[in-house]
């Protein structure tokens, strides 16, 4: 009763405040206090403020059970400790700052010196349920998803605790359970243990510990020491072991506590054996494995103490083992880029083992064994402790091209090496690093190589290296040095003499292909990180051998870069090839800055304008050149130039107010299949008007021309002017085309608009009229507005705009233009075409890639001067194969499906054509080009396909075709018409099978034979006729022959022979009528061995 009674409660409740506050000096508030059966203390509603009134600790129910009799014994003894539903708020608002619970401590801290007899407790129970503990230092930023020290909420803190003894000497402790959750994450589910320590050991048993993924636990774990002395000496003496079995950890639950890839999902099991002792911390028979044994970890691993601090370690990796699967796991968690994650698949599986020891304070040793899929890797390290770390290296089977998915790299290397890092023994910084490598076999492009050696060093101020190879297909020696001014490059240094080097061989795709370099090089320049650096370069004996290009020589090459004065500097070159000087400011930066700088002020636009350094606008270079042989552009660079004689070059280029003028002059050149006669350049100007001149003289279409084009800038505009004549008739062929350009500046590309001024010229005799247009190209639009080109009735027009975002298109209008007139010009004869044409040629887009069509009609065409009929040609020229597609109709006027079929392709690039031909009654009067001297009067029409095919200076034909003809053989005199039989064409030969024969008279007969070519020359003819009263003969009297005849007669004749010489053999019955007249008056009739004609 008494203390159930209101009043009595309201008064313990009260006086429990009073004595806190008085005691803490702070505000507490109580909302009742309670005294119930079997001595338990309820306190409801707690709160304890801090000395700036913000709730400290909150609880909404406290409970202690203490048994009295054990407050007048040795051992206090409570039953139970409860501590329900709480919130602890801690913080302090710096590092420097005192926590907001600071007074609490100094508040129960005495302050009078007593002496304290040893504490000796006992709690039977502490049971805490939904706890919630937060502390943050105020001035620090916080870090969600992230474990930060300075911001901690640990919240649903659930506890069942048995302290079982707590005295001076003896520690007996049972954690039933004990689970809670920060907010970072982390989360432990359960721990339990029991504990039992005195001052010569303690042990740990049923020790679990689970996280949501995790488990770890311990059967029993043993610990000695000696703490008789005190317990400051437990970790001088303390000894440990234990086991780890089948601990099962996952990477989820320590996510909030380290630094890993967002995407990362591991599960890992791991044992161990382990000891801890003053001297020593060792982990032996230590296993972890991946939960999918994608990684596999077996070996061990000592730290050395003295102190209490570490002072060495040592490890031994029985073996270490991850499968390519995990390693491409690990591409996917870094977010790797597909280059690295192709190289790490190629790696494969791997494999390592080593061991090795380091002493903090000295030194130390090693030895690793790698094996992978792309080679083995074995490494020795030895550090001294001060300053020198020596590594001994041997790849066995490495393979570059396989691992880095690049062909031209070495397929297979294997080599030793020795290796020396140099440190600082001070400042422990690095000081550089050398070493010696030999290859032991090396296999590149399936050529093997072996006896190499590289030597180097490198420091942070120079750099060394010498290469030797005594293999046979690559014997060198190279040797070389950099050297560095503070962080700049001021001094090379290089020489070398290679006898055989074959680029290809070492997988270097190049147009030389399988030629064979050899030479020596020796090169030295110094300041390169002054204004003004100096030099010299020398090349001898160079040599290239088996080229596509040819081979070439050269004896000599030497370049010296020298100062002459103050900011000047001279560049001389002389060589088998050429012999040059420059001299000025040979700064690179202000020589192109100088060239920018007369671009920019004479010509605005043409590049963009970033500024130019005042440096450079009084600038002068000096300029002299011979061009001695062009056979090095030719060979080494794929340039087909040939000079008749040198190329001389002399002037000079300046900037600002002064005047620039250079010449260049030769006696003639050649370049590809075009060839130019005395040729010369002026250049000339200061300020912002150059002019240039260009002369040359060029053979074209049998002529030979003059050809001259003028420059000149102008008000920012560049005005042209190409004019041409020819000495033989300048009336017949000369004019001139100009034009005024103005450039806009872009960054991407020239952008420029064109005006074309009206001016003319005379082809063969025809006056040209070319009107006033423009062309232009800005921002890669390019338009042609009202180019035209006309003479008489004859006309080009072309207008439009291409550009590549849009579906434009530029359109060629053509009017009655002379087909036969236009390839007389460019000297096309490999076939000959007619007529007038008149069509549109569109060049548009398709599929992102430039198209050409053209649709055009020829009234009156014709093929090699035979009529074809009325023709409609559709033509499509393609980028992609740089062909002209042709699809042709040629209707005869005698019938509407009468006339020839053409599709097919004539070749730009290839220089050839191949044309299918279908025939129905086509004329063909076209293949008397191809019979002269072996038909007159040759006239017919046929049926049939047949293809035209090949080079343009090599055609031949295939196919087959019905033929009806007449023509006169010159050699008999005699007139034919042939009819109903085939005419089988195939390379190199037309065969005549089954011609029926009439010579108009009544006679007839049966021809079969053939006609061969050589690429329609060098023809020859044979055939058999078979004759019944057919006229065969026919020749009136002539001075050039014995004889004249006219014979008609049935039998054999046999004709062969080639253009201009006949041959016969005629077995032949004469009828009427015949006659033959033989003139015995000739010298030619009495010869002795005449049996030009027999008789039996």
């Amino acid at each position: 009763g008494f203390v159930h009674f209101g009043p009595t409660q309201r008064w313990l409740t009260q006086t429990a405040k009073d004595l806190l506050e008085q005691t803490l000096r702070t505000e507490v508030k109580i909302g009742a206090l309670e005294v119930g059966l079997f001595n338990r203390v309820l306190l409801r509603d707690v709160c304890i403020y801090d000395q700036k009134r913000k709730p400290l600790f909150q609880a909404e129910r406290l409970t202690v059970k203490v048994e009295l009799r054990s407050l007048v014994q040795e051992q206090i003894s409570l039953r139970t400790i409860s501590i329900l539903d709480t919130q602890i708020n801690l913080y302090k608002r710096n590092a420097t700052s005192p926590t907001n619970f600071q007074f609490i401590v100094d508040a129960l801290s005495s302050k009078e010196k007593k002496e304290t007899k040893g504490i000796n407790l006992r709690v039977n129970s502490v049971i805490l349920r939904r706890i919630q503990v937060k502390y943050d230092q105020l001035d620090c930023p916080r870090t969600p998803g992230k474990l930060n020290p300075s911001h901690l909420l640990v919240d649903q803190i659930n506890a069942n605790i048995s302290l079982k003894s707590l005295t001076p000497d003896l520690l007996r402790l049972h954690v039933r359970s004990l689970a809670f959750r920060e907010q970072s994450g982390f989360e432990l589910r359960h721990l339990r243990l029991k504990l039992r320590a005195d001052r010569q050991g303690a042990t740990i048993e049923d020790f679990e510990m689970r996280l949501p993924q995790s488990v770890i636990s311990q059967s029993d774990l043993r610990a000695t020491y000696d703490a008789r002395a005190g317990w400051d000496r437990v970790w001088n003496t303390l000894r440990v072991e234990g086991n780890v079995r089948d601990a099962w950890l996952t990477v989820a639950d320590i996510r909030s506590l380290v630094k890993l890839p967002p995407t990362m999902e591991l599960s890992a099991r791991l044992s161990t054996r382990f000891a801890v002792s003053p001297q020593r911390l060792r982990f032996s028979q230590l296993r972890l494995a991946d939960s999918q044994e994608e990684v596999n970890l077996e070996g061990g691993i000592t730290v050395q103490r003295q102190g209490g601090k570490p002072i060495g370690l040592a490890f031994d990796v029985t073996q270490l083992t991850v499968d390519d699967a995990f390693s491409r796991r690990i591409m996917h968690w870094v977010k790797a880029d597909s280059t690295l994650t192709g190289m790490v698949g190629r790696v494969g599986d791997v494999s390592l083992q080593g061991k090795g020891e380091l002493k903090f304070a000295g030194s130390g040793k090693g030895h690793f064994d790698l094996s992978t899929q792309v080679g083995k890797l074995t490494a020795q390290l030895d550090w001294d402790g001060r300053s020198q770390l020596q590594t001994h290296l041997q790849l066995q089977d490495a393979q570059p091209a396989r691992l880095l998915a690049r062909t031209q790299l070495p397929q297979s290397v294997s080599l030793r090496g020795d290796v020396v890092l140099q440190f600082d023994p001070v400042t422990k910084r690095w000081a550089g690093v050398s070493g010696t490598t030999d290859v032991v076999r090396l296999v590149w492009n399936q050529q093997a190589y072996q006896h190499i050696r590289l030597q180097g060093s490198y420091t942070p101020h120079e750099a060394t290296a010498v290469l030797l190879s005594s293999d046979p297909k690559l014997p060198c020696r190279l040797q070389g040095r950099v050297a560095w001014a503070g962080k700049q490059l001021d001094e090379v240094e290089l020489t070398g003499n290679i006898a055989q080097l074959n680029l290809q061989e070492l997988g270097w795709q190049t147009p030389y292909q399988q030629a064979q370099f050899a030479g020596a090089v020796e090169a030295h320049v110094q300041g390169l990180s002054t204004t003004l650096p100096q030099g010299k370069l020398q090349l001898r004996d160079f040599n290239m051998l088996q080229s596509p290009q040819g081979d070439y020589h050269l004896d000599q090459l030497t370049a010296t870069l020298e100062p002459v004065s103050a900011g000047v500097g001279r560049l001389s070159l002389h060589s088998d090839f050429l012999d040059a000087q420059l001299q000025g400011d040979m700064t690179l930066s202000h020589l192109t800055n100088g060239v920018k700088e007369l671009l920019n002020r004479s010509l605005p636009g043409l590049l963009v304008n970033d500024g130019i350094p005042s440096a450079v606008t009084d600038s002068r270079w000096d300029i002299q050149a011979s061009l001695k042989r062009t056979d090095v552009l030719e060979k080494m660079a794929r340039i087909p130039l040939q000079t008749k004689g040198p190329v001389f070059i002399q002037g000079y280029l300046a900037t600002g107010k002064q005047r620039s003028a250079l010449s260049v002059r030769t006696d003639g050149f050649t370049i590809g299949s075009q060839s130019f006669g005395t040729s010369s350049l002026y250049f000339d100007g200061q300020g912002i008007r150059y002019h240039c001149l260009v002369k040359t003289q060029k053979e074209f279409a049998g002529k030979q021309f003059d050809v001259m084009a003028k420059l000149s800038t102008r008000d920012s505009l560049l005005d042209s002017r190409v004019a041409w004549n020819t000495h033989e008739s300048a009336e017949d062929y000369s004019g001139s085309v100009s034009a005024s350009t103005r450039f806009y500046a872009n960054r991407e590309a020239v952008n420029f608009r064109t005006q074309v001024h009206p001016t003319g010229f005379t082809l063969d005799g025809l006056p040209w009229k070319i009107g006033s247009g423009e062309i232009s190209l800005l921002n890669r639009e390019v338009t042609f507005r009202n180019i035209s080109l006309n003479h008489e009735q004859q006309g080009i027009k072309v207008d439009g705009r291409f550009s590549p975002q849009k579906n434009d298109s530029i359109v060629a209008e053509l009017k009655d233009i002379d087909v036969e007139y236009i390839l007389d010009l460019v000297n096309f004869h490999a076939v000959d075409f007619g007529g007038r044409a008149t069509g549109k040629a569109i060049f548009t887009k398709s599929n992102d890639a430039p198209d050409l069509h053209a649709r055009l009609y020829i009234p009156n065409f014709t093929f090699n001067h035979g009529p074809m009929g009325r023709t409609t040609i559709d033509g499509t020229w393609s980028p992609r194969d740089n062909r002209i597609y042709l699809d042709a109709d040629m209707k005869l006027p005698q019938g509407f499906d009468l006339g020839t079929k053409v599709n097919g392709f004539v070749s730009l690039a290839e220089k050839g054509l191949k044309l299918h031909i279908q025939a129905n009654r086509t004329n063909l009067s076209f293949l008397k080009r191809y019979m002269d001297g072996i038909f007159e009067n040759f006239s017919g029409e046929a049926t049939g396909a047949v293809t035209i095919y090949g080079p343009f200076k090599a055609l031949d034909f295939r196919g087959k075709l019905t033929a009806d003809a007449s023509a006169r053989i010159p050699a008999t005199g005699v007139a034919y018409h042939i009819s109903n039989g085939t005419v089988d064409l195939s390379p190199g030969e037309f065969a005549f099978r089954q011609f029926t024969v009439s010579d108009g008279k009544g006679g007839r007969g049966r021809a079969d034979g053939y006609l061969r070519h050589s690429h329609l020359k060098d023809l020859t003819y044979n055939f058999d006729v078979t004759a019944q009263h057919l006229l065969c003969y026919d020749q009136p009297e002539s001075h050039d022959m014995p004889f004249y005849s006219t014979t008609t007669g049935s039998g054999k004749v046999h004709l062969e022979g080639v253009p201009g010489r006949f041959t016969a053999d005629i077995a032949l019955r004469p009828e009427a009528p015949t006659t033959l007249v033989y003139n015995l008056s000739t010298g030619e009739s009495l010869a002795a061995e005449d049996n030009m004609i027999r008789f039996h």
